[in-house]
Formats: structure tokens, sequence, C-alpha cells
């Protein structure tokens, strides 16, 4: 509530510390720095042709520049997405990916019950139909469903 009170600059400040106190758990100490307005990627989407594409959120977030890395210093291979769009380039040629053994994991089977992690169908469980990603046929002829 106090944050509120307070007119532009420092009310927003006082939000994001706020935030970053109460849900990351990190306290940020008094600075002069600005806020960095950035949009995340919700998800890379493939486009009709077989290209890759990453969505953006529509709504930027303010981010105190004291948390932005340059670089990470211990990236998650498994949320890495550069290996990603590889393993969907590979997936899309009928090829399996040598990264999934090396990250130990594997194609699903035909049959295999899953959990869609990804929009529109987000949290819904459903059986896999076909074992392997793959492009459209034509221009214009949409790709056989994975799952249902």
């Amino acid at each position: 509530a106090a944050a509120r009170e307070k007119p532009g600059w420092e009310a927003r400040w006082a939000r994001v510390a706020e935030e970053c106190s109460s849900k990351q758990g990190l306290v940020l100490s008094a600075t002069d720095a600005l806020l960095a307005h950035v949009a995340c990627v919700s998800e890379v989407l493939r486009r009709p042709d077989g290209a890759l594409e990453e969505a953006w959120e529509a709504r930027l977030r303010a981010v105190p520049l004291q948390l932005l890395l340059g670089k990470h210093p211990s990236p998650d291979p498994r949320v890495d997405v550069d290996l990603a769009i590889q393993v969907l380039r590979r997936s899309s040629k009928g090829e399996i990916d040598p990264m999934l053994g090396a990250m130990g994991l594997e194609p699903l089977e035909r049959g295999s019950r899953a959990l869609l992690l990804s929009a529109p169908h987000y949290g819904c469980a459903c059986t896999v139909l076909d074992a392997q990603m793959h492009a459209p046929r034509r221009a214009g002829e949409q790709p056989q469903p994975l799952y249902h």
C-alpha cells in the first residue's frame, strides 16, 4: 500500500523491490539505476513452412538492472533455447537428435501418455500419435497432429 502513495520512479521501484523480496527472496539495495523493461519469450513456435519463431509476452516486465545477467553462469541444458531449436530442426527432418540421448531423454513412443507444457493446451493430458515431429507436406497443408 505504501508503494502506491509514492510518486513516479520511487513508487515503481518500491513495487518491483517488494515483488522481488516476496516472490523471489531477493533484497534489492537502494540504487539510482533504472529499471530495464523486457519482454519475455513465452514459447517457441513452428510456422507452417517449418521455420521456428519465438513468441514474446505482450506485457513488458520491469526488471532492476542489477538482476540482469550478460550470460547465465550455469545454464540448464534442458531449458537452453538454442538447443531446443536445434532438436526441433533435426526432428522436423525425421532425425533423432543425439543431444536427446546426451541429456537422458528419448522420443516418446506412439501411445505414450504425456502432459503438454505449451500453449494452447498447457496442462492437458494427451496420448502421443506420432513419435516424430515433421513439417507440413505441401505449402498450406497442416501436418498430422502429434497428440490428442
